[in-house]
């Protein structure tokens, strides 16, 4: 292939003298057109001969063209494919390793979420137990102090005021009892709050590599999951009155409407439309 190109572009492609001739004299025919002033029968006749040929000179001209340009094009169509080709191939492959790079950094991060999220649920719930723990102290020593307090009055009722000092006593010591455990707990929970957060492990997610001129981006698209297309217009005529919005889905195929037109003519009946002719004009060529 390599030896073939190189023979072939050493040939210099010339215009042959019959075309250069052709073509220079072919720029006239606007001029020509111009001269008919179709004013009876006998020059309709002539002007449309005239336009017959035109039109077969035109048609002629076309062909010349297309065998001179496609012995240029023939240098380029092989390798412009292959690059196109290598193209498409490269960027599949790109784009299927920057996917899996990217759900590999994302089952990573994942990861370290589950077991970060492990780790502060248990500190919680040994945060939650030290304090139900230290709860359940002061509730009994803030008891004992109330008993105190209670023996307390009795005692100043009955006038023993040694009894009553004492037992004040008992009641300040049981109610500051109570005040150290509720922060002992405290002070518990917070320490395995923060022990569970120093102690986490620093871990590298992977980030996929940065390549220059490379970039991927969504690209969402409807894809029908209706067995057909007549089911999914049924469907979405059938949701039209709680989403009449929905209206705009419902593609006018003008397509088909024209083929229509063109077999019913004036029968046609289809709702917001109807057949219109708008005649053109057509002619052969000699």
């Amino acid at each position: 292939m390599e030896s073939m190109i190189a023979r072939d572009l050493s040939v210099t492609l010339t215009m042959p003298p019959e075309i250069a001739q052709t073509l220079a004299r072919e720029s006239g025919a606007l001029i020509v057109a111009e001269a008919f002033v179709v004013d009876g029968p006998e020059m309709a006749v002539i002007a449309n001969e005239e336009l017959r040929q035109i039109k077969a000179r035109a048609a002629n001209i076309t062909a010349m063209r297309d065998r001179f340009i496609a012995k240029v094009q023939e240098f380029f169509n092989q390798p412009l494919r292959a690059l196109s080709d290598a193209e498409a191939l490269l960027k599949s492959r790109l784009l299927t390793y920057q996917i899996e790079q990217s759900q590999i950094a994302n089952e990573a991060r994942l990861k370290v979420e589950t077991e970060e999220r492990a780790r502060r649920q248990k500190a919680e719930q040994v945060a939650a137990a030290a304090r139900a723990e230290a709860e359940e102290r002061a509730r009994q020593e803030r008891a004992k102090a109330a008993q105190a307090e209670k023996r307390r009055q009795e005692a100043e009722a009955a006038g023993n005021a040694a009894a009553a000092r004492a037992a004040a006593e008992a009641a300040a010591k049981a109610n500051e009892r109570a005040q150290a455990a509720t922060e002992n707990g405290e002070a518990k929970a917070q320490e395995a709050i923060l022990t569970a957060a120093a102690t986490a492990p620093t871990v590298v997610v992977p980030v996929p590599v940065k390549l220059a001129g490379f970039s991927t981006r969504d690209n969402w698209t409807a894809e029908m999951t209706a067995a057909t297309e007549a089911e999914a217009v049924r469907l979405i005529v059938a949701a039209l009155p709680e989403r009449p919005d929905f209206a705009a889905y419902l593609k006018i195929d003008a397509l088909s409407l024209n083929k229509l037109a063109k077999a019913q003519k004036d029968l046609m009946a289809v709702p917001g439309f109807r057949a219109k002719n708008t005649p053109i004009s057509a002619s052969r060529a000699a």
